[in-house]
Parts: structure tokens; C-alpha cells; sequence
């Protein structure tokens, strides 16, 4: 009877799979089933995966057709309440890589605390393995307070993510991460933290997450801006309906400026959804009482016009220094 769930997605990272799979089966805790998800990569994935399964009877693999990152995690998901016993679940990036202890200790911290989630801190790595980030501002703590709870996660981005944590199975019983979202770990986070009954965040630094210039959250693409401002809003629309504190980021200038500046690279076919984020975004804006000033409103209907004079009054004026 496996503990653990643990769920892989896989999509074109031959060059990473090994390791990832590797890490995994190199636990120090062993008690787990694995499943590898074949989202209809094209590469050597599939059959690196079969490779693995036939050596080791604790792992799955579902091949499917290619739905992304979500469709793929959904599918772990299904497979673990359908076929699995385990009670915990736990998500693993086909790029990344973990500690050798790292099931261990988020098993161990979710039974001394009595916590249904549990969320460690990462060390960021480049695509040779070098560390490029590691001293992030984690604490421990642990808490079923959700206000105290979600202050941290208005705090710090670093425990959006859907890896480094190990979740108890119920909190998935009526969730999914979201079809078709680049971001779709922002937005799921917040429904994760509200089904969670008890939480626990160490300190400890056990997933390694790798950097990828041509990955998808690398990627600065409209979809993915959109996808991101969509679900920071929608985190914000929650908190609100929930008597939480929101997150400050939504209304901040850089969140205003973000919203503006990415309606000239939208195409036609984003702009309807655009028009209504815009308007949801627009109704939490004037939400704040301090937005509601004249200053602050002319700067949301007319942030990129006001961005481009003062960027030309600032040239003109570096160039009449220059020249005296």
C-alpha cells in the first residue's frame, strides 16, 4: 500500500528525464507509486518512460494524446483516485529534479504536525545544474488559520507553484487544475489553501527546479500574460469573496502597467476575453479608496499615453543636458 502518489508530466524533456526519474526512485522514503504521464511527446519520452516502467512495478505510465501541462497532471490525478491507495499525493516537473530526502521530509513533517499540506522551499538551477538562486525569504510555520495562511501567499510568489508540496488526496477531491492555462498553478493555488484543513512551510531547500530558456514559463508570449494577469485576479476575486487579505501585486502600478501595455500585442482573438478581464480588473482598481483620486484614475484610462510623454519629455531633457 503506497503512501504516495507521486505524478510526473512528460513532455518533450528527453534530455531531463532520467534525472527527474532518477531522483525520484532514489528516495530515501520508497514507500510510492509513480506516474509518468505521456502527453503525446514527440521525442524519446514515451519509450524512456515504458523503459522504467518494466524495470520497476511501482510505476504507471499513461500515454495520451497532448493536452499540456494541466491535462496531464489531471490525468495523474484521476488515475491516483481511481486505482491508487495512497493518501498523499505529490507533483514532480519532468525537468526538475529533487533532494533525496525530500518525500521523506514532507511525509514526516505532514505526520508530526498532523498538517494535509505541506510546502518546502527550492533551489533554482540553469540548465547545466548550476545553482543560480537559493536564499529565498521562507519561514517556518504552520498553521489552519487560513488569514495567516494566505498572508504568506500574498507575501511570496514561491509557493504558487503546484511541485514542492505534498498534498493530502481530499484537497483534489472537487479540484483540477485548470485546461489550457500556462499559469494554471496560479490558478489553483488558492483553492488548494482554502481546502487544506492544516498547513505546514519549512524551510528546507529539496526540489531543484531548472531554468529553461525555451520552456513554457519562460515564455513572455501574450497567452501567457494574459494567462497570468487572469489568474492573479481571479486569486484576488476570491480572497475578496472570502474575507482574505488579496494580494497587493493586482493593484499595484506594475499590475497596471502590465494590464496596459499588453492590449497593443493582443490579436483579435484575444481581445473579447482582454475587454473583460480589463473590466473586472478596473472594478477591483477603484475597489481602493486611494484609486479613487483623480490622479489615480487618469492613470489607469490613460497609463500608456502618460508612459510615452513622460519617456519623450525624458529624452528631450537628457539631450538638453548633454548639450549644455
Amino acid at each position: 500500500m503506497p503512501a504516495i502518489t507521486v505524478i510526473v508530466p512528460v513532455y518533450k524533456v528527453e534530455k531531463y528525464l532520467r534525472k527527474c526519474v532518477d531522483s525520484i526512485l532514489g528516495q530515501s522514503f520508497q514507500d510510492f507509486d509513480l506516474v509518468l504521464v505521456d502527453d503525446g511527446s514527440p521525442d524519446n519520452c514515451p519509450r524512456i518512460c515504458d523503459e522504467y516502467a518494466e524495470k520497476d512495478s511501482r510505476i504507471v505510465v499513461i500515454h495520451k494524446e497532448n493536452g499540456g501541462l494541466s491535462d496531464a497532471r489531471n490525468a495523474g490525478i484521476d488515475w491516483a483516485k481511481e486505482h491508487s491507495s495512497s493518501d498523499w499525493l505529490a507533483f514532480v516537473d519532468s525537468d526538475d529534479y529533487l533532494h533525496e530526502d525530500y518525500l521523506k521530509t514532507l511525509y514526516e513533517t505532514a505526520q508530526k504536525e498532523d498538517a494535509d499540506l505541506v510546502i518546502c522551499d527550492f533551489i533554482r538551477v540553469d540548465d547545466n545544474e548550476n545553482v543560480v538562486e537559493k536564499k529565498h525569504k521562507f519561514f517556518d510555520i504552520v498553521t489552519d488559520d487560513k488569514k495567516e495562511l494566505f498572508e504568506v501567499l500574498n507575501a511570496s510568489w514561491r509557493i504558487d507553484m503546484a511541485w514542492n508540496k505534498l498534498y493530502a488526496k481530499p484537497i483534489f477531491d472537487s479540484l483540477r487544475f485548470a485546461f489550457g492555462k500556462i499559469h494554471e498553478d496560479e490558478f489553483a493555488i488558492h483553492h488548494v489553501l482554502w481546502n487544506c484543513r492544516r498547513a505546514a512551510i519549512i524551510y528546507s531547500s529539496l526540489y531543484y527546479y531548472r531554468t529553461r530558456e525555451n520552456s513554457i514559463m519562460a515564455s513572455k508570449s501574450p497567452k501567457s500574460r494574459l494567462d497570468s494577469i487572469e489568474a492573479l485576479i481571479e486569486q484576488y476575486e476570491f480572497c475578496l469573496n472570502h474575507d482574505l487579505k488579496p494580494r497587493d501585486l493586482v493593484v499595484s502600478d506594475y499590475f497596471l502597467s502590465e494590464v496596459a501595455s499588453l492590449k497593443e500585442k493582443l490579436d483579435k482573438r484575444d481581445g473579447k476575453r482582454y475587454k473583460k478581464l480589463k473590466k473586472r480588473f478596473k472594478s477591483i482598481y477603484f475597489g481602493l479608496y486611494s484609486n479613487r483620486k483623480l490622479r489615480r484614475r487618469l492613470r489607469f484610462f490613460f497609463y500608456q499615453p502618460c508612459c510615452r510623454i513622460a519617456d519623450a519629455y525624458r529624452k528631450a531633457f537628457s539631450k538638453d543636458i548633454r548639450r549644455n
